[in-house]
Parts: C-alpha cells; structure tokens; sequence
C-alpha cells in the first residue's frame, strides 16, 4: 500500500543505512505507513530478517546511524527472529518487502 507514506520518501535512505551493517538482511515496512493508515506523526516500523538472530549490536548501529540521519520521523526497528510468533502472525499480513 505504501504509496502515498512518509516512509516511501525515505526508503532508499533506510534501506541503504541497514545495508550498510547488515548486508543480507530482508527488508520489511509494516504498520501504519504500510497500510496506508498513517498521520504526519506516524513512525515508520521496519522489520529485519536473516537466517539466524541478528546481533544486538548490529541492531544498535543501525539504529544509530538512523537517529544521526536526515530521517524527520521516528524508526522502530524488528527482528523478526526476535518477536512472539503472536506478533509475528498479527503483522505477517501488512509486511511490504523493501529488500531482498
């Protein structure tokens, strides 16, 4: 859905941060901004996934790198290795693939 969000101005941006620190990581956006369900204040919520957890301190520089970034708007980050599968079934339906 995603067409009219915040966070399609930004995708190449985002995408290309987490790249930076994790190279093979699927790339989802989920939530309101997949929706299309957003307000000017909505953060934007990315998932991550690999084929194991993603380490904590890979999580941790991207978020930095995130915070440091001309991004005007709140990131949430996931990995999907480390939610609930509870959470995971609530939002499998709304993931929007960004990369591969």
């Amino acid at each position: 859905m995603e067409s009219n969000s915040s966070a399609i101005k930004y995708k190449n941006e985002i995408v290309k941060i987490i790249e930076k620190h994790c190279p093979a990581c699927k790339i989802y956006l989920f939530g309101s901004q997949a929706k299309g369900k957003f307000k000017q204040t909505s953060d934007i919520d990315i998932a991550l996934e690999d084929k194991n957890k993603i380490e904590k301190i890979t999580i941790s520089k991207i978020k930095d790198d995130l915070d440091e970034s001309n991004i005007p708007f709140l990131i949430d980050l996931i990995d999907l290795n480390e939610i609930s599968n509870e959470f995971k079934n609530n939002i499998k339906g709304d993931l929007v693939l960004w990369k591969l």
